[in-house]
């Protein structure tokens, strides 16, 4: 009604006038979705395949949830992905095993990226996304990462989001603001869904009340039949806020159903099975169909706007919601939802659901979705009671994961705060963590005080931490030129690691007296990095001291191409197939090397893909790498400004 401009716009998208992407965005009911729909609806009639997600706001705390939805029809393509891409998106969305190096979120959306052009080589492929404020943060990463990419020219993607919710940003999408309906389009919608017809002045009020809001202006007008009118001159008796309205519609519904729906308010993916199981009655929800408060009243339970949802759910008292969702925890299976319904029914601190946060916490890393195991790991911090004996490691497990995630300062006050109150045992294990992260912020100089300090609380009964404590206390050491000191701490470490058996320690120990020697005496240390390469090739452990990168970067600080690069090509498999940030340092490596044999061009490719890489990385590791080579590479070719 009243959208002509918005449906040729619509067509102008599928016809490929208008761009790759189009965002409808609004006020709740404005009919954001019913435009989506349309979309919908003339991409399958055109013959498109079309992959829809409409994610809910229970979801937003789970993993993957919407790029499921996104890819459920065309599952039986992922085989065509190379492997590495299949299993990330295999193991993101739960159909392969999770054992092993868990995905970064950038394979899933480089492996999302690559389906979505392989099927748009076969026929017009739209992706069709609702409510994208809704969207849970690993589906929400991936899909602006697509975005991006939208360079095939039978790809199209159809947005809608709420105005006033924080959602994530499409590249280069024609924003398209629906705009309110007029009096007369109120008229006729009123007219023809609650069969009635109002005199004009009624109109008028209905138009100015709602804003031209066509779900607003309904909801008055249905409360406005129900109360059989006015007498002249009676302003209308009913609330101004939608939110009072849907409360009153709700209002008029049976208590059991009443009692149903609330409980499929409090679930990501409600269906009439899971909601009958947690009340222990049949639910009759014909009166919520009646009354326009649910579409479906078949097994799932879809609920006519998402208000209703949260209406119903912010009416339960707070005993009654937690009630609610510990029978929930009791019923679903998946690890991450049940955690959340655990931590929601939490009145105080709980070991037993901190325990269980961080398993899930766990889970969702496993799956490649960081930004979700950050947040299940700050409720397992804020469950664990004081006493707990894993409060130490919860507590360093979360601000590990905000260092992973990008927010380096609130990982450095959450260490800050964990030093000051931390038993002498686990102490070490923290100002190492600690160093890593100062020396991350503000260089290897500003942590060596703190490797230092870590080295001194170490316990006698942990000879790995003392291992690598006195690696990466050598490495600090050779960065501000103590060399001697720094050979000795590194030759304390290769022992302490050979004696603990420990292949990813020695590793990292043998590849950092490698460093050390190399920085004493000038001199490629190739028997120490070949036997570093082997134990942790053999080990197949990936360090944060590589002996991969330490070993490429002696030979090219040397010139020794030759030598360098199987181990660039080593290491570049090696951190693809392990979805690590690092990629872009190996790909820069891998630049560097094709400069010095004339290759320009190639060069300046890989200096592109690496940056791609630290884009999509949660934090700017290397772009500093990948930003030189270009540089030097556009410099070569002649492009003065793309080098400036």
């Amino acid at each position: 009604m009243g959208r002509e401009y918005e449906l040729e716009r619509l067509e102008r998208l599928l016809a490929g006038r208008d761009g790759a992407a189009l965002l409808l965005e609004g006020e709740p009911g404005i009919g954001k979705t019913t435009l989506w729909r349309h979309g919908v609806q003339r991409a399958h009639a055109a013959g498109w395949r079309v992959l829809t997600a409409q994610p809910v706001e229970a979801e937003r705390e789970l993993s993957y949830v919407a790029l499921g939805d996104l890819l459920a029809p065309v599952m039986s393509e992922v085989g065509r992905l190379p492997g590495p891409q299949k299993r990330a998106l295999r193991v993101a969305l739960l159909l392969a095993d999770t054992r092993g190096a868990p995905p970064e979120e950038r394979a899933v959306a480089f492996a999302f990226a690559s389906l979505l052009r392989l099927l748009a080589e076969d026929e017009p492929v739209l992706l069709a996304i609702d409510d994208l404020q809704w969207l849970d943060a690993p589906s929400a990463a991936v899909i602006a990462f697509a975005a991006r990419r939208l360079d095939h020219p039978q790809l199209r993607l159809l947005a809608a989001r709420r105005l006033g919710e924080p959602a994530i940003e499409l590249a280069d999408a024609q924003q398209l603001a629906l705009a309110p309906l007029s009096g007369s389009e109120i008229g006729v919608l009123v007219r023809q869904r609650l069969e009635t017809r109002f005199v004009a002045p009624t109109i008028e009020h209905l138009e100015r009340v709602s804003g031209g809001n066509p779900l607003y202006a309904l909801e008055l007008a249905h409360e406005f039949v129900e109360r059989g009118g006015l007498r002249p001159g009676e302003p209308l008796p009913i609330p101004q806020s939608l939110r009072a309205l849907l409360a009153r519609r709700l209002e008029r519904l049976p208590p059991a159903t009443r009692e149903g729906l609330a409980v499929a308010a409090a679930l990501a993916r409600p269906t009439r099975a899971l909601v009958e199981a947690c009340v222990g009655a049949h639910i009759d929800l014909q009166p919520a169909l009646d009354a326009r408060v649910v579409r479906t009243g078949t097994d799932a339970i879809e609920f006519a706007h998402p208000l209703f949802a949260s209406v119903l759910y912010g009416e339960l008292e707070a005993e009654g919601r937690r009630r609610v969702h510990r029978r929930l925890a009791e019923l679903v299976e998946d690890l991450e939802e049940r955690a959340g319904h655990v931590a929601a029914a939490a009145d105080e601190p709980n070991e037993p659901a901190a325990a269980l946060l961080g398993q899930a916490a766990a889970a969702a890393l496993a799956r490649g979705a960081p930004t979700n195991a950050l947040a299940l790991a700050r409720l397992a911090v804020e469950l664990t009671p004081p006493e707990s004996d894993a409060a130490v490691s919860r507590r360093l497990t979360a601000a590990t994961l905000e260092f992973d995630a990008g927010d380096a300062r609130l990982a450095e006050e959450a260490l800050e705060l964990l030093v000051a109150d931390v038993p002498a045992a686990d102490r070490a294990l923290v100002l190492l963590e600690q160093a890593r992260v100062i020396g991350e912020l503000r260089g290897m100089d500003a942590a060596l005080d703190i490797h230092r300090e870590a080295l001194a609380s170490l316990s006698p009964d942990a000879p790995r931490l003392a291992a690598l404590v006195n690696a990466r206390l050598a490495r600090a050491l050779a960065h501000v030129g103590l060399h001697v000191e720094a050979a000795a701490h590194a030759e304390t470490a290769v022992a302490v690691a050979e004696r603990a058996r420990d292949a990813a320690v020695l590793a990292e120990s043998l590849a950092i007296l490698a460093h050390v020697r190399y920085l004493e005496q000038g001199v490629v240390q190739t028997e120490l990095l070949e036997r570093a390469v082997a134990v942790a090739v053999e080990t197949d452990v990936w360090v944060n001291n590589s002996p991969l990168f330490i070993s490429v970067q002696q030979y090219l600080d040397q010139g020794q191409v030759e030598p360098a690069r199987p181990l660039v090509e080593q290491l570049i498999a090696w951190t693809r197939a392990r979805h690590d940030p690092s990629l872009a340092l190996a790909l820069t490596y891998e630049g560097w090397i094709e400069l010095r044999v004339g290759n320009t061009r190639r060069a300046l490719e890989l200096a592109q893909e690496a940056h791609e890489v630290v884009r999509s990385a949660a934090r700017g590791d290397h772009a500093r790498d990948a930003l030189a080579l270009a540089a030097v590479g556009a410099s070569i070719v002649g492009d003065v400004e793309q080098c400036r």
